[in-house]
């Protein structure tokens, strides 16, 4: 099966390749764009392979370097069924597991920016878990071993999911969880650079204010339109 692949830095670039490839006729090639891009992007670049009687699929990658050089990670492919059948095989061997999400073609974009933040959110927690260690007399490295000890990932798979049900009956409350954040703020003081905790503490202050402080911390998603 004829596979076009395109991995590009930005959707202006992927624009570009795209006239380009299209420009061939007729091609019966299936296109795959790997690009991280915009979910409206991916959607006009679809229809548009759509009207020119092109399959095109969108599988943005969650691979390091090493990772793509290993075939390991995670693929998420979204886009016509009947193209994904088509090459399959192929991308599920240039990955370690290729998740395919269904027809709506802007979805894989969608995913791929979720996942982004939620990777870019723990980085940024990080910094700020360094910067708390070293104020308390805590090297990176050492600090870095709480995390053999006590694993996150519950957070996600646990009061995460409780979030997506908009379920936010206390088990750690907002007050209380303020009341901790504001412990970190002091402990680190006014001298180092912090990427998260801030801005969290001002959410927080925020959903008190408007009467939720002793629901679930994971009420903070409140303020985006949930009930």
């Amino acid at each position: 099966v004829g596979r076009v692949h395109i991995a590009l830095t930005a959707d202006a670039a992927v624009d570009a390749v795209l006239d380009q490839v299209l420009a061939v006729s007729p091609l019966t090639a299936v296109v795959i764009d790997h690009s991280t891009t915009s979910p409206a992007g991916t959607a006009a670049r679809a229809k548009r392979c759509r009207d020119a009687g092109v399959l095109f699929l969108h599988a943005p990658v969650f691979m390091s370097p090493t990772a793509c050089r290993q075939a390991t990670g995670v693929m998420v492919v979204s886009g016509p069924e009947q193209a994904y059948q088509r090459v399959a095989a192929a991308l599920g061997a240039m990955t370690g597991k290729v998740w395919y999400v269904g027809e709506r073609d802007d979805l894989a974009a969608a995913y791929k920016l979720m996942g982004n933040a939620l990777i870019l959110a723990i980085i940024g927690g990080l910094s700020d878990v360094y910067a708390l260690g070293r104020k308390l007399n805590v090297s990176p490295p050492d600090s870095h071993q709480l995390f053999q000890h006590f694993h996150a990932a519950p957070a996600i798979d646990g009061r995460g999911k409780r979030m997506a049900e908009q379920n936010f009956d206390t088990l750690w409350s907002l007050a209380m969880a303020r009341k901790d954040v504001g412990l970190m703020l002091d402990a680190v003081g006014d001298n180092l650079l912090l990427a998260l905790l801030p801005a969290l503490a001002a959410r927080m202050d925020a959903a008190i204010l408007a009467g939720d402080g002793e629901r679930d911390v994971g009420v903070l998603a409140k303020a985006n339109g949930w009930a």
